[in-house]
């Protein structure tokens, strides 16, 4: 998978990750676009239409999934680290989102680690979602 397909999965990704409760609240829509003007994208025909139409759950999972087995230990935290933020960006998590989270990390977990090292903030990141997975779980 090459450079500019990895980064259209990643946002692919961001955008079905604020979908998950099925609302796309101001604040995550507004996340999203920072995010796709960042990148140079903010005029892609794909993405945009998934900002106006429901992602399925089961679509960003599959998603996930194939960005995860191919992806390096950094690029698997910022993944992590970019579904945080547009999860957080409207300042509510509901059940479903803590759900996506923690299957997420769960998923995360299985996947072997590769040889290079982990960054002293990915493994905080890590930490940071087992600690809310925990609270979430009692």
């Amino acid at each position: 998978m090459d450079k500019a397909d990895r980064k259209l999965l990643l946002l692919k990704i961001l955008i079905g990750s604020a979908w998950v409760d099925q609302r796309l609240e101001p604040g995550e829509l507004d996340y999203l676009k920072q995010v796709l003007d960042r990148h140079h994208l903010a005029d892609n025909y794909e993405l945009q239409a998934m900002l106006k139409q429901p992602v399925p759950v089961e679509a960003t999972e599959s998603w996930i999934v194939d960005y995860l087995a191919r992806a390096t230990e950094e690029q698997r935290d910022q993944l992590l680290m970019w579904v945080i933020g547009v999860i957080t960006a409207d300042g509510v998590i509901d059940a479903s989102e803590q759900s996506f989270l923690i299957e997420y990390q769960g998923l995360m977990s299985r996947i072997p680690p590769r040889p290079e090292a982990a960054s002293d903030l990915a493994k905080a990141l890590r930490q940071m979602v087992q600690q809310a997975a925990k609270l979430v779980q009692r």
